[in-house]
């Protein structure tokens, strides 16, 4: 591992699905020679809009940083050598924020910031109603493009029905409860979203169960949550949690799901003491059954971060795991700086135990570390996305991912559907 990371070996993303393609380092040519342009595109905390008022530092394992402020479309790019490290200090709602991400090939090509914002076409068509048959309780409906609302006790179900560029031809999807309390849904294709007339659903259908399997589940882990989201791409039609405490090596867990060929998400979360397993399984068809080994392809826990100031140092500790290592590890810290309060997020790689973050140059001086930097909170994880080897993109996608959680409420929202995401720590 190069200059700026502290090794601990062991064995062993359409624009915004994916972080763009990561060029590898140059065959047959020296680390010191091969240099290539690492480009940055910096976007707002919660908009996703370019930021055009940031600043990047690129740091090379040695000679001087090279300062870029980003353009007007939130761009910055330098040449590097391998090992470089980038610097993105940026100022959102008035908290200085830094993310720190080192190792980088040539030729890296990053995004710092949630995905841009989406424009659905089309004009925002209201309030929207659907009649279904008789119901219990509380009935939900879903809508192309976004709409969505619900209804009471047998009522008709509302909805606000956003812009959409599908209004001639939507579906639209109610979920509920029967008499005997068990799940069903009604849905409806080919739906003119655009009329004011009340939609009428076909009867109740019930739904039917897919068995997640866990199984090898390690003796620290001591409950485990699954959460099932099926969806065609442009609506949602059924979201739902089942949960339940581990005792022993094996669980089932029977999760209610529409017995349509939608698209499912797959979120598993292995609780243990003090910290967690998530998995976020790739988009595809639900079975009968999904079986899940948890000990041969859970990444290992890992420990809280601790930062020392006198040497920038910032390390972590693996338990567990038969010696794997995540792909990506991201460190988030809130500290205390002669400068003020800083939010810092370092991105390394997972076969890493610790990393020195680089002194930065004068003109990040307001979002650098000192040797009486404090940490007031400190939090972890190790991401593996599996079939992903290539560490430069692994870490544009947890960089990227992470930033869209944030705008989420959650830890990392995986924006590559078509692999499993192992995120570990807390």
């Amino acid at each position: 591992m190069r200059a700026l990371i502290v090794a601990a070996l062991a064995a062993g993303c359409g624009a915004d699905v994916a972080p763009p393609p990561i060029a590898s380092d140059a065959r047959g040519v020296s680390d010191a020679v091969a240099t290539a342009p690492i480009t940055v595109d910096v976007r707002a905390r919660f908009t996703g809009v370019p930021v055009g008022d940031a600043v990047v530092a690129f740091v090379p394992s040695a000679g001087p940083a090279v300062v870029v402020p980003t353009d007007v479309a939130g761009r910055a790019s330098a040449v590097m050598p391998a090992g470089a490290t980038v610097a993105i200090a940026r100022a959102d709602f008035g908290e200085p924020q830094l993310t720190v991400i080192v190792d980088m090939p040539p030729g890296a090509a990053l995004i710092d910031g949630p995905p841009l914002p989406v424009t659905r076409g089309g004009a925002d068509l209201g309030d929207r109603q659907a009649n279904v048959a008789p119901y219990v309780g509380v009935a939900q409906v879903a809508a192309s493009c976004g709409g969505s609302g619900g209804g009471f006790g047998g009522e008709l179900v509302r909805w606000r029905q956003a812009a959409c560029a599908r209004a001639s031809d939507g579906t639209v999807v109610a979920t509920g409860t029967d008499p005997e309390g068990q799940r069903q849904y009604a849905a409806r294709r080919h739906v003119d979203l655009r009329g004011d007339a009340v939609v009428v659903l076909p009867p109740w259908q019930p739904m039917t169960t897919t068995a997640v399997v866990l199984t090898s589940v390690p003796e620290s882990v001591v409950s485990a949550s699954v959460a099932l989201t099926q969806d065609d791409g442009d609506v949602e039609w059924n979201r739902d949690f089942v949960a339940a405490p581990i005792e022993g090596a094996s669980l089932v867990l029977a999760v209610p799901a529409v017995p349509e060929p939608v698209a499912a998400q797959l979120e598993l979360v292995a609780q243990g003491v003090g910290a967690q397993l998530r998995l976020f399984g790739r988009r595809a068809p639900t079975g009968p059954r999904t079986a899940i080994d948890l000990g041969s392809v859970a990444p290992p826990w890992i420990g809280l971060p601790s930062l020392t100031a006198a040497t920038r140092t910032i390390t972590w500790s693996y338990q567990g795991g038969g010696g794997r290592r995540p792909d990506v590890v991201l460190v988030t810290l809130s500290l205390s700086t002669i400068h003020g309060g800083v939010s810092l997020r370092v991105i390394a790689p997972g076969t890493a135990t610790a990393v020195v973050v680089p002194p930065l140059p004068p003109a990040l001086a307001a979002w650098d570390l000192d040797d009486q930097t404090a940490t007031f909170e400190g939090r972890i994880i190790g991401v593996d996305i599996v079939g992903v080897t290539d560490y430069a993109t692994a870490a544009s996608a947890v960089d990227h991912a992470a930033w869209l959680g944030e705008q989420r409420g959650a830890v990392v929202v995986p924006l590559d559907r078509a692999r499993d995401w192992w995120v570990t720590g807390r």
